[in-house]
Formats: structure tokens, sequence, C-alpha cells
């Protein structure tokens, strides 16, 4: 029997305790994944080099560098001919042969040295320029709206800010200046070798179109076979990210091994594409190589006959530089068809990471937009109708009023609403009717950080960053001091639970929080918002992930902290509702019921049908 991990590529085994998997013959394609632009487009150029602005003075030095090396790099070759043609005048020429290997040895110390210092220079160069293109990502990911994040696979952004951007950085750093190398190294043979032979001059520069045709017959190859393999990767991060988010889920649904042949059919159809792209270019590199060696047989048949009519040493000097020009010549060509396809490469990586700083937040401020003054509360969603996708309403003709220091509590099922009204509130996403006021401030008329410095969020999902219990309480405000936080905590009941942690305040949550229970992390979130001291508190569902004993704990600091703060508050117990100033029921995008919880019961409508049911489940 194999073993659990042995993995039948041709023939997958149903497991022994769940049903056969319909057969996956490709993944779906999906909008993210797809490349539309040409692999080489000189926009994305010229977009890439807009980095490079900045650096232009520490560029163009070392494109000098790299045409004095380039210059001492043809020396030894001219020094070869001269070092053969002094040997073959006899032994009265040994001090002008002494000199000619000094020269020798001395260029091929000088071109270390410049090597070594332009190599340094362009590390030094390349990273510069990368950390710039990182943080342009991170500003604008900061700045999408929550609608991206929604449709977007967190592998796939990750695989631009890693895997993408060091695609970019071979090209970067090295192919640029490479590139002036190249031209360097060719130009300065080609002048060699006119001033050495008008005839081997016209053979080389005959191979020259031949080198372009054969470049231009593989290019669309290989940019497909690339685009192909930066699809793959970007699968395989997506299902990466999405395991380990899941790690607790697929555990506990026994999944691993369907989890383990999904992962291999993607690692896979990675081989096979990254194979594909190998094979191309091994097909590619060869026939550079073919045209290289008939054009080397042209020039040695060349200067073989010209030397075969000369008598003087001069001419045989000729010949010999004319041989080992060959190599510095045609190096440089076949490095250039490397860099292109490492430039095609790169293409496909250059098109995502452009998409991504492309993308145009659909929340976004307006360029008259003023700062939100300081804030009472009284907020107003004035006939608000809200879609995420067009056609397809989630809230229909919204009308809430809430004045400062009133408790609005929005109950219903899931799927009913009540997050998106929040969520219209805090500016995470924004409505395509009516109006949302605060203060008299139309929202859409404010910049969001303005607004979202005077709001306090809880959610119910108590996200926490890597560092301590204090770090993640000073989050909206790392200027407050420890007793600003340990007052926010003992104000809505948290301080003996968060004291009595394993290090107390400087207990390393770690990621995500995984060190805290789930109560505690709710604790720690609720402490973050109270040391913000918003003005318009929300909590969306955020006492959904307290036990009940915590629950009872807090409530009583809850209520007696919202006293003075406009609170939205999505219910799914409906013992935190009970002395809201308002209860909306929502259902299917609309409000149906409004009032205080005693009013809505004395009614028997919907709410007091729910409430019963909570009773029951109580």
């Amino acid at each position: 029997m194999n073993a659990p991990n042995d993995i039948d590529r041709k023939k997958p085994q149903r497991p022994p305790d769940g049903p056969s998997r319909p057969k996956q013959t490709s993944v779906p394609v999906d909008e993210e994944d797809i490349v539309h632009e040409r692999p080489i487009q000189w926009k994305l150029v010229v977009r890439l080099l807009r980095f490079l602005k900045p650096y232009k003075l520490r560029m163009t030095l070392n494109v000098l560098l790299v045409a004095v090396g380039s210059a001492v790099m043809l020396l030894p070759v001219f020094t070869f001919g001269q070092i053969i043609a002094v040997l073959s005048l006899g032994p009265d020429h040994r001090q002008e042969f002494y000199l000619w290997v000094g020269v020798l040895a001395g260029s091929g110390f000088v071109s270390w040295l410049l090597e070594y210092y332009r190599a340094i220079e362009l590390v030094k160069l390349g990273q510069e320029v990368l950390n710039d293109i990182r943080m342009a990502i991170f500003r604008h990911l900061q700045e999408l709206s929550l609608g991206y994040y929604d449709r977007t696979k967190q592998g796939w952004i990750i695989s631009r800010v890693t895997s993408d951007l060091g695609v970019l950085e071979e090209v970067l750093t090295w192919t640029i200046p490479q590139l002036a190398w190249v031209v360097c190294l060719v130009v300065g043979g080609m002048v060699v070798m006119w001033w050495l032979s008008h005839a081997l001059c016209v053979v080389l520069l005959k191979t020259i179109p031949v080198l372009i045709l054969v470049t231009f017959l593989f290019h669309g190859h290989i940019a497909e076979a690339w685009r192909n393999v930066r699809t793959q990767v970007s699968r395989i991060c997506a299902n990466l990210a999405e395991n380990i988010a899941g790690v607790r889920v697929v555990q506990a649904f026994t999944r691993e091994r369907w989890n383990l042949r999904e992962f291999d059919r993607l690692n896979q159809q990675y081989y096979d594409a990254r194979v594909g792209a190998a094979i191309v270019q091994s097909l590619y590199f060869p026939s550079i190589g073919l045209v290289v060696a008939v054009a080397t047989a042209g020039i040695l048949l060349t200067a073989g006959y010209e030397a075969g009519t000369a008598v003087d040493s001069k001419k045989i000097g000729d010949m010999v530089t004319a041989i080992v020009m060959l190599g510095v010549f045609f190096e440089p060509i076949r490095q250039l068809s490397m860099m292109y396809g490492n430039t095609l490469g790169a293409m496909a990586s250059a098109e995502r990471i452009f998409g991504l700083l492309d993308t145009v937040p659909a929340v976004r401020d307006r360029a008259d937009a003023r700062d939100l003054p300081p804030i009472r509360g009284r907020v107003r969603f004035e006939d608000v109708t809200f879609a995420y996708k067009p056609g397809q309403p989630v809230l229909m003709n919204i009308d809430v009023e809430a004045m400062p220091g009133e408790t609005v509590a929005l109950v219903g099922a899931t799927g009913a609403g009540k997050s998106s009204i929040v969520n219209l509130l805090c500016r995470f996403y924004e409505q395509q009717e009516g109006r949302i006021v605060v203060d008299g401030c139309d929202l859409r008329e404010v910049t969001a950080r303005s607004l979202r410095s005077q709001m306090g969020i809880v959610n119910q999902d108590a996200f926490l960053f890597s560092g301590t219990v204090m770090d993640n309480i000073k989050f909206a405000r790392p200027d407050a001091s420890d007793e600003e936080a340990y007052a926010a905590a003992r104000a809505i009941g948290a301080h003996e639970i968060l004291a009595g942690l394993r290090d107390g305040y400087l207990t390393q949550v770690q990621e995500r929080g995984e060190a805290l229970s789930g109560g505690e992390r709710q604790l720690v979130c609720f402490t973050r918002a109270m040391v913000a001291d918003p003005r318009i508190l929300v909590l969306d569902e955020a006492t959904s992930s307290v036990d009940t004993t915590t629950e009872l704990k807090i409530q009583e600091a809850l209520e007696r902290l919202v006293r003075k703060r406009t609170s939205f508050v999505v219910a799914h117990r409906l013992s935190t509702v009970r002395n809201a100033h308002q209860v909306l029921v929502v259902k299917d995008g609309r409000i149906i019921e409004r009032g205080t919880h005693a009013s809505l019961l004395a009614a028997g409508g919907e709410y007091a049908r729910m409430y019963r049911e909570f009773l029951r489940e109580g």
C-alpha cells in the first residue's frame, strides 16, 4: 500500500472515506491571470526607466564605466596581435615584447578593478530602484478600496510584490547596464575590424541582420512561454496562501490528501510551462550559435586568404588580432540574445506590476475634497441605494438618522445588508444613489482619512498584527501612553484579563493573534478602538467571538462608553441591543422595522419573532 503522501499522477486513487472527485483538466483562467499586452511594449519600458530618473547621474556614471571598461577589454585583443608580430621579428625585439606583455597584464588588472566597482554600484543602484518600486506598490495597495481585495486573491497580490518584482530585479540591476556593455563592445569591435580589414568587417555586418531575423522568428514563442510560466507561478502562490490561511479548516475536514493532489496538479502545470519555456529557449540559443559558427568560418577563410598573400609580420599580427576579436565580438551578441529572453520574461512581470499600480481605487477622495472638522456625531442616511455589482442592489432606499450619543442597532438575517450599511458609513464603499451625511457634511466631499480618524471600528474578525498586546492596543494612536491604554482596558472591563496573560500587555500575539483566544483577541480590539477615542463607534458583530461570561462582563462598560458616542452596532446576539436608542430590522436590503427594543416587541413583528427564537436558543 502506498504511503499517504505518495502521489500517482497518472491514476489518482479515490480516498477511502469520500466520493470520487470530478476530473479537472485545467485551472479556470481568471482575469487576473491573463496578460493582455504585447510581451515588449515601449510604454512599459519607459515607465520602468522613470524609476531610474532620480538616479540618472549614477546611471550615467555606470554607463561611462562600461564604455571605459569595454575599451580596456579591447586592448588585450590588439595586444595579442602585437605580441605575435614582435615574436616573428626575432630576439632583437625582446624589450618590445616585454612591454606588450606588461600592457596585457596591466589592462587585465584595470579591467578587474572597473568590473568590480561597476558590479557593486549596479547592485546598490538596482536595489534602490527596486525598493522604490516596492514602496510604490505597497503605498498603492493601502489606497485600494476593499472591493479590490474582495475580488482578488491574496496570493496573486503577494506574487506581484515578491515573484514578479524579483524577475524585474535581473533586468533593472544587470540588463540595462549590460546592454550598454554590449553596444560598446560591438561598436568597438566593428571599428577594430574595419581598421584591420574592410573585408572582415563586411562579413560581420552581413551576420547582424541574420541574427536579428532569428530573434524575430522566436520572439512570439518565447513571449508566450514566459507569460505561461508567470501565470502558473501566480496560481501556485494563490493556492499556497489560501491553504496556509485555512490550515485549521483543512485539518478539521481531513482535506490534506485532496489539497496535496490539487497542489501537485498546479505544480505539474508549472513544471510543464517551465520546461516548455526552456525548450523554446534551447532552440533559440543554438540557432544563434549556428549563425555565429557560420560567420566565424567565413571570417577565418577571409582572414586566412589575406594572410596567405602577406609576407610581413604586421599582417600576421593583424590576422591573430582578427581571430581573437571573433570571441570578443560574438560573445556580446550571445549575451544580447540571452538578455532579450530575460527581458521577455520580465515584461510579463512588468505588465502585472503596472496593472496593479494602474488599478484605480473604487473609493477615492475627490480633487476638491476637504478635511472633515471635529464632529459631534450626527449621522444621516438619505435614500441610500448600494450595489457591489451593477444591477444587483444589496441596499435599497435606506433612511436612517442618528443623533450624537445615540446607539443604532442593526439586526437581521445573515446577508440582509447590515454590514453593508456600516461599510458605507466608514466609506469603505460608496453608494450609487442617495447621500450619507455626518454633521451636515456629505462623506463624498471630505477626505476618507479625516473621517476614519474620528471613527472606531471593531469587526467580527478580530484581526491583530504581529507584536505585543500593547502594540496592538496603540495601533490607532502610536503616541498614546501606557496609562491611557490601561485606562481604556479598565473602562471596558478587559484590564484583568489582558494583565493576566502570560507576559501581560507585553505578550506576543504572533501572526493574526494566534497566541490569544478568540475572546482575548476581541477584547484587545475593543481596547484598541477605545484608545482611539472615536466620535463614531462601529461594532460589526463585535461580540460574536466573545463567550457569554466575557460578554456579560463587558456589556455594562460598553453601554457606559457608547453613551457619549454615536454608535452603530451590527448585532448577532440580540441581548446587546436592548438599550439601543433605535433598532433597525434589515431584510433583503431594506429596513422593514424600526423602533426601540420594547416598542418592537410590543408590535409583534419580525423583531419579536427573532427575539423569541433568540430566547429559545439561549
